[in-house]
């Protein structure tokens, strides 16, 4: 008798809680898995304050709570929020007077529900993911990682310099009481200071990436010593053994193909300097991007197919290393030069695409694998009860067209609903700054 009346108590106590909770309910709509690379139909979607609470099937079906918002998912398709694993939020805005706080909505207008900052000043990126967390219904959330970890001589404003391996475990501890998620090793660290941020990281809980090639330590010293990512696809050699090596490992590689092709390689194709998508960011930062695009001496006819053959090859590695195994992420190193924030993300999926990979597959490496490389796939990169509910309602399905992803209805952040067309700012015309 006692156990029944603690089963019925339990039951009211649950049933109280799912109508008290409940905000939002997304109705009779297709579901992507991105564990399964499929597309489930008929579900209806439960959320209460910011987490999933229920997720409906055909075979169980789950009751709309009294007071939930109803979202008709008829004809669409629900995918998990897309992870930015890729960005910069201050050295590369800074240096044309933008704050890191005017892209964010950029992001999210693209159903951008979380980046990976990945090498920036520690007090100003603080600021910038303290911003994004107070509004939550234009921003992101933003995923802090350490400044380039350098050596002398810094390349960049973000590199910090180590030398004395003694150091590292005070300086991680600092950037830890910063709360950051990711350490990020750049070209110049010696493979003293390199192993040992790999070894302390970890020792924290860490993710540790690095910008490869160094300038003194080989890829495949750095996947023996537990590297956890390379940051773009030229850092990785195009040798089977290392790959396999990667494969059985779980050394995870973010190619960031859209910088290459937009930046490094091809800028001056009509088709990446003309983008709309270009229109959306500050006035100075486009400026900025058409300076850098009118350097003849690197771009021009003569030279372009030596450039497109070099892109070419990095797209057939690409492919390589997903026929091997290895887990790739979807990153865009945006602002970096026709790299718009929100809008590279739909650009890398398509190159992913182009590169050998399922339209399921591209999407595994924005969703559920970038959550894994922050070791947040608790709580992010697919759809399910317990998950936080970032989510973006399509009006086309992305698994028969991978541009498909920019077909955008509305965004789930953190459980509040947003309307791309309100968050996103109006585009400018293209103008005098477009020679």
């Amino acid at each position: 008798m006692r156990t029944k009346i603690v089963i019925l108590v339990v039951s009211f106590i649950v049933t109280f809680l799912f109508q008290s909770c409940a905000k939002l309910a997304i109705t009779n709509t297709n579901l992507f898995d991105p564990v399964t690379g499929s597309m489930l139909p008929d579900r209806t979607i439960i959320v209460g304050g910011e987490r999933i609470i229920a997720i409906g099937t055909p075979d169980s079906p789950v009751k709309i709570p009294g007071g939930a918002r109803v979202i008709d998912g008829s004809g669409k398709y629900v995918i998990p929020g897309l992870i930015d694993a890729h960005v910069h939020l201050v050295f590369l805005l800074h240096e044309v007077n933008v704050k890191g706080e005017e892209v964010l909505p950029l992001y999210l207008g693209n159903g951008v529900t979380s980046v990976r900052c990945i090498g920036d000043q520690i007090e100003p990126q603080k600021i910038v993911a303290d911003y994004a967390a107070k509004h939550r219904e234009t921003c992101p959330t933003v995923f802090m990682c350490s400044p380039l970890i350098d050596g002398p001589n810094p390349m960049h404003s973000a590199g910090y310099t180590i030398t004395d391996p003694s150091r590292i475990p005070g300086y991680i501890d600092t950037l830890v009481s910063y709360g950051i998620s990711t350490l990020k090793m750049y070209v110049g660290l010696d493979t003293a200071v390199f192993h040992k941020v790999i070894k302390e990281g970890h020792k924290r809980g860490l993710p540790v990436a690095a910008h490869l090639p160094s300038r003194f330590v080989k890829a495949e010293n750095a996947i023996d010593w537990g590297l956890d990512v390379i940051e773009h696809i030229w850092g990785v050699p195009d040798d089977s053994l290392i790959i396999a090596k990667m494969a059985a490992q779980g050394t995870m590689v973010n190619p960031t193909l859209v910088v290459f092709k937009n930046m490094i390689y091809l800028p001056d194709l009509p088709e990446v300097w003309q983008s709309m998508d270009n229109y959306f960011v500050p006035d100075t930062l486009h400026s900025s991007w058409n300076l850098y695009r009118n350097n003849k001496t690197k771009y021009n006819d003569e030279n372009r197919q030596a450039r497109q053959e070099k892109m070419n090859t990095y797209k057939k590695l690409t492919g390589t290393l997903y026929r091997a195994g290895v887990t790739l992420l979807a990153g865009t190193d945006s602002p970096e030069p026709y790299c718009p924030p929100g809008f590279a993300l739909h650009a890398e999926l398509e190159l992913l695409v182009e590169s050998g990979l399922s339209p399921a597959a591209a999407l595994k490496c924005a969703t559920i694998n970038n959550a894994l490389a922050l070791r947040q796939a608790n709580n992010l990169g697919s759809i399910e009860v317990g998950k936080i509910a970032d989510m973006v309602i399509l009006n086309d399905d992305p698994l028969a067209d991978i541009r498909n992803t920019r077909s955008i209805h509305r965004v789930i952040h953190l459980g509040i609903v947003c309307d791309p067309t309100t968050v996103l700012p109006t585009p400018r015309a293209p103008g005098e700054d477009s020679f």
